[in-house]
């Protein structure tokens, strides 16, 4: 019987995790339209509680482009309060200076 629960739990985590991610990929996605860079925390509806550290990045080496765009380097955590789990996501973003 505790076989046959692990195995069923598989699928929940993994749905679990996917929905983490997905949240991370959409507030990222926000954060890159509005050009929000900032460090910030919080709690979507009552589920997801998470922390983002934004930083410069460098550029991989000199570029005649590096008076016009900077790198953004924003790190986030995503908690979920209701079903348990925990992850963490990076995203690199080009933007304007």
């Amino acid at each position: 019987m505790p076989a046959l629960i692990g195995a069923a739990r598989g699928p929940q985590e993994r749905l679990r995790a996917l929905e983490r991610a997905e949240f991370a990929r959409s507030f990222f996605d926000q954060a890159e339209v509005l050009g929000a860079f900032a460090a910030t925390e919080g709690t979507y509806e009552d589920r997801f509680h998470y922390t983002l550290a934004a930083s410069d990045q460098p550029s991989a080496g000199p570029s005649r482009f590096d008076s016009l765009v900077a790198l953004t380097r924003l790190d986030m955590t995503v908690e979920d309060q209701v079903y348990g789990g925990r992850d963490s996501f990076t995203r690199v973003i080009a933007h304007e200076r």
